[in-house]
């Protein structure tokens, strides 16, 4: 039976606040970071939200992870080769893989061999899923101070705190806008996700390419998007495409 100290409860405690009161991901990242490194030691973190019916990262948001390495966490087609992620959805349980993993199959030597090179000894994975079952939150974490039962049990405890706090901040994909987009909105959606510039959607839809503009501005504030690779991911997430 796992058990915490009076110090790892007063932690835990702590944390749990933060992620209460969080809304963006500065505070995610100032407020609950520091109180999450005191209950579970680690050098790098980061999250995301993966699609489950066929495995693809729709948001991500890297906290700590060598940029260089996290540029090719999510390859083109924007799955994960990543071997603890693959892990943590067929078991749904806290994962933990390092170079003497017995999780690893043949072609994960690869990615763990660039993850050193990097300067990651070791990557941890534990994840939420929705209540549809259609997307899973994931948070990473690497360089864990030590694995084991203790570790794992902590993980268990702390995601779905880690959960709530990212689903809540402004600016992560997986809120869903409170806005429903219109019937043309949709249509140059569908369009900008084919990759047509402004006069081309004008073109195709019979309008001005002032008009196409105001509604891409419009479907961007709609889904809280920086920019239309943004707004496409963040509609993918939402279903509000397909692709």
């Amino acid at each position: 039976m796992n058990s915490l100290s009076t110090e790892q409860t007063a932690a835990v405690a702590a944390f749990i606040q933060a992620c209460h009161s969080v809304s963006t991901l500065q505070d995610f990242s100032t407020v609950v970071g520091p109180r999450l490194r005191d209950v579970l030691p680690h050098a790098m973190f980061a999250c995301g939200c993966m699609r489950m019916a066929d495995r693809r990262i729709v948001e991500a948001v890297n906290f700590s992870f060598p940029a260089a390495f996290m540029n090719g966490f999510v390859v083109e087609d924007n799955h994960c080769p990543c071997p603890a992620l693959r892990r943590w959805v067929e078991t749904r349980s806290p994962v933990f893989v390092d170079p003497d993993s017995s999780l690893l199959l043949p072609g994960d030597r690869a990615w763990l061999a660039k993850a050193e090179r990097h300067g990651i000894r070791n990557v941890a994975i534990h994840g939420v899923m929705s209540l549809s079952q259609e997307h899973a939150c994931y948070f990473s974490f690497g360089n864990l101070d030590q694995w084991n039962r203790e570790t794992a049990f902590l993980l268990q405890l702390l995601v779905p705190h880690l959960h709530y706090a990212l689903t809540h901040v402004e600016e992560f994909g997986n809120k869903r806008p409170k806005k429903i987009l219109t019937e043309r909105e949709q249509e140059v959606l569908k369009w900008i996700c084919g990759g047509k510039s402004n006069s081309e959607m004008a073109s195709i839809l019979g309008i001005s390419s002032w008009t196409v503009k105001i509604h891409v501005s419009n479907l961007l504030a709609k889904l809280n998007a920086s920019t239309r690779g943004h707004a496409v991911a963040k509609a993918i997430s939402f279903g509000l495409i397909e692709v």
